[in-house]
């Protein structure tokens, strides 16, 4: 899938919407997902370019919500659909090269990419209370799986940093 080949210049809301639009195709043919982003950004988002008339970047576009989550089967204990893509990419490589900087932003912790099993709310495992019988997701085979075990995630830098640019483009995407 190439990525907005008819926008030079996305905003955040094409980006968006890009990721709803390949988060419902399906990857039964695909070995693999491969994803890169190039931006602006701070810890845990990036921004794009500005909205017609304005001068100011658009976004936030939240790459754990926005993009990363897109990708990955729901908790069992919740009742939110699969998307397509989540459901077919299960157990293959989900790859996410993010090369932009990583500032603070008004962040206090470095983020999780993914929704971890502990969540909000006293659970311990993937919504569990303590004590509560653990059923894990099923993959579209109806085997077990890790909801995490097949993402990889690639950052230009560690957070709280500027990525590096040279005159010869990205230091980060080169090495790729």
């Amino acid at each position: 899938v190439q990525a907005l080949q008819s926008d030079r210049r996305p905003t955040a809301d094409a980006i968006r919407k890009l990721f709803d639009e390949v988060a419902e195709m399906n990857f039964d043919d695909y070995d693999a997902l491969m994803v890169v982003i190039a931006s602006h950004g701070h810890e845990g988002a990036v921004m794009a370019w500005p909205e017609d008339g304005k001068d100011e970047m658009s976004g936030p576009v939240e790459l754990r919500e926005d993009v990363f989550r897109k990708f990955q089967l729901p908790q069992h204990s919740r009742a939110t659909v699969p998307t397509n893509a989540s459901r077919t990419l299960a157990g293959k490589p989900k790859i996410f090269l993010v090369d932009a900087c990583r500032g603070a932003q008004a962040m206090h912790n470095a983020q999780y990419p993914l929704h971890t099993a502990v969540d909000a709310g006293g659970s311990v495992f993937d919504g569990l209370n303590h004590g509560d019988p653990y059923r894990p997701p099923l993959d579209p085979n109806g085997a077990p799986t890790n909801r995490e075990a097949d993402f990889f995630f690639a950052y230009a830098t560690v957070p709280f940093n500027t990525a590096g640019v040279s005159d010869t483009g990205s230091v980060f995407l080169s090495s790729f």
